[in-house]
């Protein structure tokens, strides 16, 4: 049993790779044996001796090996009560083709005399070992010529040969055929024996040699080098050899053919070549772990065949490089790759360690012994890395002063901006931007960031400036804050705090004030001995009193418990607390008041919940349009910001026939659906929240597709012209109408549109009840003759209308139809002639089929009549047209009925798709006559296939501070189909994007805007890959994830706000694990534990261990 190793890898970022091999075994699939063609006809003369070989033209190809692949060939005696009869005449013969281990060669001999009056043709089936056995069948029709008007005959056909590409001897015959001419021998006699359909001019005939009526000929090569790189067909050449008959020294008409099937023999002179001998590209700091190298496309090309085309590709890092930086995705390949260069360790990519690294890249036969190779460069030259705007960390609260404050007085000291970028990127300048006279009354220094005042202040002229400070790096990234300066009069008789309001931070479940937050006030002039007490003012709710606590003697803001988001007053996420200040001692001086705002940071503690956790059932028929909604479905999160910001998306069942909005909920049908009647679906979509990590919540929806009738019914042709005799006897055969519904499960009814039935006679309409003239079969839409008294004298044309309804099954009134005009024409005996005419009469027939129908499948019924008695013909002959391949269709040569004799398969087809035959109907002996017919079938493809993704959805995680033209990631897809050349496959966003775009030709997902503006932490496009993966062009679509990740974090982040471990009295060993993560995927320091405190009591504390990593 074949197989082969698959390796998977999982890397954790940071740490070494774990690898693991899986054996993946092939198991065989038993496929049909097939003829490689239907029907056989060849001609024997009627003096063939008992023993003598009649046809060796006959191949059985089986796939399969072993019991599967084992075929015997037999003759069928049930396919007529004269098969028995006819079998007795001939024996089979069967044996191996060399160098064609799928195929069997079948010989027919014969067994005893011919009879020259007798018709033979049979059926031969082809059977395998298999289990079930499998079968095919093939018709075989001979002609018994006189012997004195016979064909040459060639023996042992068909002939295949096995020629290398090179070879220098043009004198050795490849191989040697023979060919009896079969006439009596004579002076003038002879053959001549000709090639034909060398195209490309590689073979030569040597000169026959006669022994008695048989003639010896070698096939030798006419060139040295024969290139498959030339060939349409690579490794498969055909060549035609014909044998015309010499009569009296004069060339005549009468001759044979047969084919000899080349199979070049692929020599190993090609190496693999890439598509450009060097490659250059721009890389900057900060790409993710196997992130694609953009302006990189590396494609490899081998043009030699099987194992001499298998190459394998490996980077070389060229000093000082180390080795391990880049790596190359896939490395080996068949024919022709096309490669990716991947970053395998991006934090050696620093452009203050080296700003140049050069590669190569090599290609190398893996299974040859020359193990041909050949190079190309790669250059990646490091830009500059300013992948970081400047940031204030520092929350700024509101700046009082005194109007008396002295000129060129330091009013902030800790306006400062930090930069990550090294270097001069991360230098920063400031400046004051401000839209009234801020900038008159204050500086700041451009490098320290020192705000100084440059003019006297007057309260009463002004008494409070807003202006915003201005940050800038070295590389002109910008950021900006705001600072509120607030101007208090110098002469006040109660105390005074430093600040109007004080504002800090606390994350959700937590007490930790960032910044902590300490009130202080004084009296104005300052009078050293005064003390001063500290309290909440007055009406604050009981939640304030018993959260939070003012030191009454230094105004320090505690907090005694943690708070949920949601119990903020209106669930604003924030508490203004009003504080007093009052003077020790002195009751008569009046407090002073300020306001601390404390603003509560909402986590994700809350996962998003569906309205529903289960839909009702939806009912819609198959031919709901694309893009039709169908429901929605509703979550609804706690949260606040992008902790309750909502994305659904299916998780299973909708087969790509349906889609959901991600921010809507709306569930959709897809744009390329296929809904089948057949199939119902079971959906299961995802509510997620935008947290990191995300909470989500999980609804199922049932959608049942109910039948349709979708598609109108088609004639083919569309037209009908039918002859007839006069007097022809009732119940004979007219024609038979054809129709086909793409709906499978419609059922077809024909019937005469009665009043549009009119009769003629010279052209003229004549009166005449012609209602039961014909009749119709309803179910087959066969036409009849009814009446057997229709007379010549009384009309030559009736015509009538015919119409073909299809109708749903489960639903009667739902029916399409559509109408086709049928024409009789009328002969009388007495004109009647040696002549044998098709009913309806037509030289040219055309038909479509779709691809991979069943063999047997009925296309078409052919009649034909012969004028001369009224009969109706018996006798059709089916025949390919040159190009078209063989054994795909039959015809039953008594009843004219053509039906697939092997399943097509569409992509096997010449480019046209067009099958092309002659039908020829011949009339008993001893006439002569015949009539042939043109006949194409138009295959059309069962689907158009569309082009997969090789993932189903894209996720991306991006640093904020990206530059532009980072390359995020690579979307890929392909063609279900190995068409050879490969389908060109184009990509397009159809979600508008401020941020990215993407490359149509090669899938680059590609940064365009710095995502440091972007209001969301999570961005969702639609994608959609366009191929003409078989004719027709076809969509398919994907959605893309893009986290964007702050490139700052202040802390890290429990995976849970608390945690309950069980243990008993007397308990000791592990308790459990407290988990928190950092959510930025760039800071590559590890989290260190500790226990900050115990309740109930320190006595509890040095029970407790933990390990701090």
């Amino acid at each position: 049993m074949p197989s082969f190793p698959v390796v998977f890898s999982v890397v954790i970022e940071g740490r070494t790779p774990i690898y693991t091999q899986v054996t993946v075994n092939v198991r065989p699939v038993n496929h049909n044996p097939k003829f490689d063609s239907n029907p056989y006809r060849f001609s024997v003369r009627d003096n063939a001796d008992v023993g003598a070989l009649l046809y060796s033209d006959m191949n059985v190809i089986d796939e399969d090996t072993g019991p599967n692949g084992t075929v015997a060939v037999l003759c069928d005696v049930t396919s007529s009560p004269q098969a028995s009869n006819i079998c007795s005449y001939f024996t089979l013969s069967q044996s191996n083709i060399s160098g064609f281990p799928d195929r069997s060669r079948i010989s027919i001999i014969l067994a005893k005399r011919l009879d020259f009056n007798l018709n033979y043709s049979f059926y031969l089936i082809a059977r395998d070992q298999g289990n079930p056995s499998l079968t095919d069948s093939t018709n075989v029709i001979m002609t018994v010529e006189n012997s004195q008007d016979s064909r040459p005959i060639f023996i042992g056909t068909p002939y295949f040969v096995n020629v290398p590409e090179l070879g220098n001897d043009l004198s050795t015959s490849l191989m040697s055929f023979q060919v009896r001419d079969a006439r009596p021998p004579g002076p003038g006699n002879s053959l001549q024996l000709t090639l034909e359909g060398d195209t490309k001019n590689w073979f030569t005939l040597g000169y026959p040699s006669l022994n008695g009526d048989t003639y010896t000929v070698q096939l030798r090569r006419n060139s040295p080098n024969i290139n498959l790189d030339e060939n349409s067909q690579r490794s498969r050449y055909a060549i035609n050899i014909k044998a015309t008959q010499i009569v009296n020294n004069q060339l005549s008409s009468v001759y044979s053919m047969t084919t000899i099937n080349v199979n070049i023999i692929d020599i190993n002179n090609n190496a693999p070549i890439f598509s450009q001998s060097s490659y250059t590209a721009n890389v900057s700091e900060g790409l993710v772990y196997l992130a694609t190298v953009a302006g990189v496309s590396i494609v490899v090309t081998d043009l030699d065949l099987q194992d001499n085309a298998y190459f394998e590709l490996s980077l070389n890092h060229l000093p000082p490089l180390q080795p391990g930086i880049f790596q190359v995705s896939p490395t080996f390949g068949q024919g022709s790759v096309a490669a990716a260069l991947q970053v395998a360790k991006p934090e050696f990519i620093r452009y203050d360690v080296m700003k140049t690294m050069n590669l190569t890249i090599v290609a190398r036969e893996t299974r040859t012994a020359e193990r041909r190779s050949s190079m190309a460069s790669i250059t990646i030259y490091i830009t500059s890395p300013n992948n970081h705007a400047p940031y204030f960390p520092n929350i700024l609260n509101p700046i009082s002063i005194f109007d008396d404050t002295p000129v060129y007085s330091q009013i902030s000291s800790y306006i400062r901006a930090q930069d990550d970028d090294p270097g001069d990127n991360g230098k920063i300048t400031y400046k004051i931007i401000s839209t009234d006279n801020s900038d008159k009354y204050f500086s700041i220094d451009p490098n320290s960031g020192i705000l100084t005042l440059s003019s006297p202040l007057s309260y009463s002229v002004q008494s409070t400036f807003l202006f915003q400070v201005q940050a800038t790096d070295g590389g002109g990234l910008t950021a900006t804050t705001s600072i509120l300066i607030n101007i208090k009069d110098h002469n006040f008789n109660y105390p005074v705090f430093d600040s109007d309001s004080y504002i800090t931070y606390v994350p959700e479940g937590t007490t930790d004030m960032q910044p902590r937050v300490t009130v202080r006030a004084a009296l104005r002039p300052m009078i050293s001995d005064r003390v001063y007490y500290y309290q909440f003012g007055p009406g604050i709710s009981q939640l304030i009193n018993t959260t939070f606590r003012v030191n009454p003697n230094t105004g320090s803001i505690t907090m005694l418990q943690p708070v949920d988001f949601n119990r903020t007053p209106n669930k604003q996420g924030y508490f203004d607390i009003p504080v007093a200040c009052g003077v020790v001692n002195y009751p008569e001086i009046p407090i002073g008041h300020t306001n601390v705002r404390v603003y509560i940071m909402d986590s994700n503690n809350h996962p998003p919940v569906f309205t529903n956790p289960n839909y009702q059932s939806i009912t819609i028929p198959e031919t709901t349009k694309p893009d039709t909604n169908v429901m929605r479905v509703t979550a609804t999160d706690e949260d606040t910001g992008d902790f309750g910001k909502i994305v659904y998306y299916i998780e299973t069942g909708s087969r790509d026939d349906f889609v959901v909005d991600p921010f809507t909920g709306d569930i959709k049908v897809a744009r390329q659906p296929n809904l089948k009647p057949e199939q119902n679906y079971n959906i299961t979509v995802i509510a997620r929240d935008s947290g990191q990590p995300p909470l989500s919540a999980t609804t199922f929806v049932a959608i049942i597709i109910t039948d349709s009738i979708s598609h109108n019914p088609v004639f083919s042709p569309d037209q009908y012209t039918y002859v007839i005799i006069e007097s022809t006897p009732a119940n004979t055969l007219v024609g038979t109408l054809n129709a086909k519904s793409q709906d499978k499960r419609a059922k077809l009814s024909y019937s005469f549109i009665y009043n549009t039935w009119k009769v003629y006679k010279n052209d003229q309409e004549v009166s005449a009840s012609v209602a039961d003239w014909f009749s119709i079969d309803q179910d087959i839409g066969t036409i009849k003759i009814r009446n057997p008294l229709i007379q010549y004298s009384q009309s030559d044309k009736v015509t009538v209308n015919v119409t073909v309804r299809v109708t749903n099954p489960d639903n009667v009134n739902d029916v399409l139809s559509a109408i086709a005009p049928v024409t009789i024409l009328i002969l009388p005996i007495a004109q009647s002639s040696d002549k044998v005419v098709f009913s309806p009469a037509a030289d040219d027939f055309n038909f479509q089929m779709i691809e991979k129908q069943p063999v047997n499948t009925p296309l078409y019924n052919f009649v034909a009549f012969y004028l001369k008695d009224s009969s109706q013909i018996r006798n059709f002959i089916l025949t390919e047209n040159p190009g078209t391949p063989r054994g795909y269709f039959m015809i039953d040569g008594s009843t004219g009925a053509l039906r697939v004799s092997k399943v097509i398969n569409y992509l096997d087809l010449p480019s046209s798709k067009n099958l092309t035959y002659k039908v020829k109907a011949t009339a008993q002996p001893p006439s002569t006559a015949y009539a042939l017919a043109n006949v194409t079938i138009n295959i059309l493809p069962l689907n158009g296939e569309k082009p997969i993704f090789v993932n189903g959805n894209y996720i991306f995680r991006v640093n904020s501070t990206q530059p532009t033209g980072t390359t995020i990631g690579v979307i890929s897809a392909t063609c279900p189909y190995g068409t050879s050349p490969t389908p060109v496959v184009t990509y397009q966003l159809i979600t508008p994007s401020d941020y990215f775009y993407i490359d149509q030709n090669n899938g680059t997902f590609v940064l365009s805007k710095r995502l440091d503006s972007a209001d969301s932490t999570q961005l969702l496009y639609n994608l959609i890959a366009q191929a003409y993966c078989v004719d027709l062009k076809t969509t398919s679509t994907a959605l893309i994830q893009v986290y964007v990740t702050p490139i700052k974090t202040l802390v890290p982040v429990f995976t849970n706000t608390f945690y309950r471990f069980p243990a008993s009295a007397g308990y000791t060993g592990l308790l459990g694990q407290v988990l928190a993560y950092d959510p930025n995927p760039f800071n590559k320091s590890s989290i260190v534990y500790t226990i900050l405190s115990v309740t109930p009591g320190p006595s509890l504390h040095d029970k407790l261990d933990h390990w701090s990593n």
